[in-house]
């Protein structure tokens, strides 16, 4: 039985059609007439029809929203130079400290 909210799931990906995720990934998404659909047995090519549908027509009642601990992470609007440069420093530091301690053992 689904749980009221949100559930983790791959159904959204297979329905887009990118199966080719490693098995333990996974999202976690707002639960909708879609997984609802799933749950009672619905097929999934009767799924990716009406999915097909509801891209066209917006219809967030059967399209994915997800949700989880990473939507909360993003404070800011940046642009992808700003990311990557601060995500390159911060590894630059990491490495610098990791190097620091192997060099004591």
């Amino acid at each position: 039985m689904l749980p009221q909210s949100d559930c983790r799931t791959r159904l959204f990906d297979n329905l887009r059609g990118k199966r080719d995720w490693f098995e333990t990934c996974d999202g976690r998404a707002i639960v909708n007439d879609t997984l609802r659909d799933w749950e009672n047995g619905v097929s999934e090519s009767e799924l990716e029809k009406k999915y097909d549908t509801a891209v066209k027509e917006a219809d967030y009642n059967r399209l994915v929203v997800y949700a989880g601990t990473g939507s909360g992470l993003v404070t800011k609007r940046q642009p992808v130079a700003e990311i990557l440069d601060e995500v390159e420093k911060q590894f630059a530091e990491k490495v610098k400290s990791v190097n620091k301690h192997l060099s004591m053992l």
